[in-house]
């Protein structure tokens, strides 16, 4: 997988399963073994597919909550990974200006 900084599309999705995983190419998209960690499965029953503006992803077999289908790809796709760390860089300098903040006031 190439480093690319623009959001992932379905095939990017694909390109991060495990290499022991069945993927179908369908009109629509992929269908693979589902990924999350409650779900056992042994026939593909994870559909993932471009969207408008994201990659849809949807397991046909059970009611597998979002959170538990995408948090896999969170962890794989460098998209993800540098959200993540920018977001938690924000959060830390907001921290920093919250604590900047009470050490000005208290020293007022």
């Amino acid at each position: 997988m190439t480093f690319n900084m623009s959001k992932p599309t379905a095939k990017d999705f694909i390109n991060a399963v495990p290499s022991s995983n069945k993927i179908i190419k369908t009109s629509k998209g992929y269908l693979t073994n589902c990924l999350n960690s409650t779900h056992d499965d042994n026939n593909p029953s994870m559909g993932i597919m471009d969207g408008d503006t994201q990659v849809i992803v949807k397991c046909f077999s059970r009611d597998c909550n979002k959170e538990g289908l995408l948090s896999y790809f969170y962890e794989k796709l460098p998209y993800y990974i540098k959200k993540k760390e920018e977001w938690e860089k924000s959060q830390e300098e907001w921290r920093k200006k919250q604590l900047q903040k009470a050490e000005e006031q208290r020293g007022r």
